[in-house]
């Protein structure tokens, strides 16, 4: 379960999850993650550039990243998001503050991808969310604890 992101991925990364808050808070840490790789799925399904620089693996809940649980134990810690009831995550307001510095240089494709899986799966749970991922061929092709191939 490797990650290999540069730098600047990394940075995008964190840039790109500190976009979808700023956009919705997310109940839980498996919609959260399930939300980054409906982003990157689609993105590709559709020949466009993905937003996230994270590898999947399959697990039981899922598709998962570890590289995705670092980045948000990191932007914690930095006091940009924190969690609430229900353990859903927010921006805090130094993390709102930073977020709008950094919205001006994400590609707009990008953002435009994000805004797109928001509208279409922010509003269900987070089990509705993984019926969808499970029904996916991506990841009924993949055995559990193998890197799932976007394509």
């Amino acid at each position: 379960m490797q990650e290999t992101r540069t730098f600047l991925e990394t940075n995008e990364d964190k840039s790109f999850i500190l976009y979808l808050l700023k956009n919705t808070p997310i109940e839980g840490n498996t919609k959260f993650v399930k939300l980054i790789f409906l982003a990157n799925y689609f993105a590709k399904k559709s020949n466009q550039l993905i937003p996230f620089h994270y590898n999947f693996f399959r697990y039981k809940y899922g598709p998962y990243s570890k590289g995705i649980q670092n980045d948000i134990n990191n932007l914690k810690l930095s006091g940009l998001i924190k969690t609430i009831e229900n353990n859903t995550y927010i921006l805090t307001e130094k993390g709102k503050e930073v977020s709008s510095k950094l919205e001006e240089h994400l590609p707009e494709e990008k953002k435009k991808i994000i805004h797109n899986v928001l509208d279409n799966f922010s509003n269900k749970d987070t089990q509705w969310i993984l019926n969808f991922v499970y029904d996916l061929d991506e990841f009924k092709n993949t055995s559990c604890g193998e890197k799932i191939n976007l394509g």
